[in-house]
């Protein structure tokens, strides 16, 4: 998938070209490293701080984003993700 296409998929109405491609790579990172911060810092080169910066600046913290990036389907992940539904 092309850095275009993937911006198109995770950029919200309205938003920038780069900003989309942004959220992107960080979504595709967050996805690759199973939504471990750190590891998604690592994948990308950047501190920890900066991966936490950038989640925050691009709304990649609430549960909608989540969603967005493709982290979460819905409340029932959370609340497995949690420990509190056994399956």
């Amino acid at each position: 998938m092309s850095p275009i296409e993937m911006a198109s998929r995770f950029a919200r109405p309205n938003e920038t070209a780069l900003r989309g491609i942004e959220r992107a790579v960080l979504c595709e990172a967050l996805m690759l490293t199973g939504g471990i911060q750190l590891r998604a810092a690592r994948f990308l080169g950047i501190t920890p701080r900066v991966m936490h910066y950038r989640m925050v600046k691009l709304d990649l913290y609430t549960f909608a984003g989540a969603v967005r990036c493709g982290l979460l389907r819905n409340w029932t992940d959370v609340l497995e993700r949690l420990g509190g539904i056994n399956g």
